[in-house]
């Protein structure tokens, strides 16, 4: 994933870099390698966290989801746009006398005057052609920091990175100003908003205020401007009234028209409903001529099935009181039932007892006839 820190050079950009990497412990990489100021000071790197972009693959960071910030002072486009974007913005007139003292030391031999500057006469256009085009593109991806906002209240600034980006803050710690200025103060000049109030002259504060009017006052930088454009600010300012009050009534003239556009088509069409609504009504009157026999058709139905329904619960109580009287005479047949079968019971016991008995009396009789024989036959024989 990249984030973009876009902005006009001597924007803030650097600054933004290093409360990036004190607070979130994150490289920054930049697309131009800083190779004649930050890349050749160890101590400078170190604090802004600037890695050479040497050897890396810009689509890998942009696939990756670990989050890669890049430096960039172009203008829009959509290889850009296609990735979330911190934009910084900074007072045209400081950022400017920046950028010329900032040339003055790094690049002697493209140093340019600030008028110069100004009109753009160098790589990166004019600062007001550079915020007119990153204001032009959608919001959707991009966050506006203002440096001078970085300034006054660093922490509230990096909160609103780490939201939008989003990333996590390890640390509070913020190195001062003071301290840059120690590692390097010809890139670290000053750190300071409205450095123009003393840097530049009248003619080159309304030269510059002819070129960016309209972005100075679109980012409230109203600060020293010159009276002719104030009082061309009030007259933009009733002229824009009367072109807003001009628009107004010509949207409400275009929604009258559009109202009565409608209104006139719905009367042509109530019209022609009007002239078949007779024939509709007939057919109303037969399908309700329909509706209603088919009612009283069902009625009937309704009061058979009723009457049915009526039998039906006589029967079903006929059948209940039938069952009762049976489940009575179950209960009654079933207690029969039980002396039939104990009454069997003893009279099995008897008849068991009994043929035990005439067992024993057959053992008796057989040995008393025996006897009686063996007596008859030694009498018999006593007789010869």
């Amino acid at each position: 994933m990249i984030v973009w820190i876009a902005s006009y050079p001597r924007s803030g950009n650097t600054f933004c870099r290093t409360l990036i990497k004190s607070t979130m412990d994150k490289e920054t990489y930049s697309i131009y390698n800083d190779l004649f100021d930050i890349e050749r000071n160890v101590l400078l790197k170190k604090v802004t966290g600037h890695t050479s972009l040497k050897n890396k693959n810009i689509e890998q960071f942009r696939s990756s989801k670990q989050v890669y910030f890049i430096k960039s002072h172009n203008l829009p486009d959509e290889d850009i746009l296609s990735d979330k974007v911190i934009y910084l913005i900074r007072d045209g007139r400081d950022a400017t006398l920046s950028f010329s003292y900032y040339l003055k030391q790094y690049h002697q031999e493209s140093y340019l005057e600030f008028n110069e500057i100004v009109c753009g006469l160098h790589g990166f256009g004019s600062w007001h052609n550079h915020v007119r085009f990153w204001h032009a593109v959608s919001k959707k991806n991009i966050l506006i920091v203002k440096f001078e906002d970085m300034i006054n209240d660093p922490i509230k600034e990096v909160n609103k990175i780490a939201e939008f980006v989003p990333i996590k803050i390890i640390s509070k710690d913020i190195i001062a100003f003071s301290q840059l200025q120690s590692i390097d103060n010809r890139f670290f000049r000053k750190g300071k908003i409205n450095s123009w109030k003393t840097e530049l002259n009248s003619e080159e504060n309304e030269f510059f205020w002819t070129k960016s009017f309209k972005e100075m006052i679109a980012n409230s930088y109203n600060d020293g401007m010159p009276e002719f454009f104030r009082q061309e600010q009030i007259r933009n300012l009733f002229q824009l009234s009367d072109l807003v009050v001009s628009n107004i009534y010509n949207k409400l003239e275009r929604k009258l028209n559009v109202k009565i556009s409608e209104l006139t088509c719905s009367l042509i069409s109530s019209n022609e409903s009007l002239r078949s609504e007779n024939l509709i009504t007939e057919a109303l009157k037969e399908k309700q001529k329909t509706l209603k026999e088919e009612y009283e058709s069902l009625k009937e139905e309704k009061l058979s099935l009723h009457m049915q329904i009526s039998q039906f619960k006589s029967d079903l109580r006929i059948m209940n009181e039938e069952n009762s009287l049976i489940k009575k005479d179950n209960c009654f047949y079933k207690e029969k039932y039980m002396r039939i079968k104990k009454m069997k019971e003893v009279l099995m016991d008897e008849i068991i007892e009994l043929e035990i008995q005439f067992v024993m009396n057959n053992e008796i009789i057989g040995k008393m006839y025996n006897d009686y024989s063996i007596d008859y036959i030694k009498k018999e024989i006593s007789k010869f």
